[in-house]
């Protein structure tokens, strides 16, 4: 038997992505964008809009829907990808 490791992005993880469809995640193509208020002096957090080219089984999944935004991503989400 082989075990092997599933390397889990801070995106994967957080939006707690089922396994079976990291790949599908991943090969979407989303725009993140900055919360960041109305003075535009801080990040308060991320969020994004679910593809409208999204797998239907993916969406049933996660209990998303083409166009939904996906807001209040926490900023560190993202930091620490950049740390790994």
């Amino acid at each position: 038997m082989v075990i092997r490791k599933i390397f889990k992005s801070g995106i994967v993880e957080y939006l707690n992505i089922p396994d079976d469809y990291i790949s599908d995640f991943e090969s979407l193509n989303i725009e993140y964008h900055d919360n960041d208020g109305s003075s535009g002096d801080m990040i308060y957090n991320h969020y994004f809009e679910v593809p409208h080219d999204t797998n239907e089984e993916f969406l049933e999944a996660m209990g998303w829907s083409k166009g939904q935004l996906i807001n209040d991503i926490p900023v560190h989400v993202f930091e620490d990808d950049c740390h790994e």
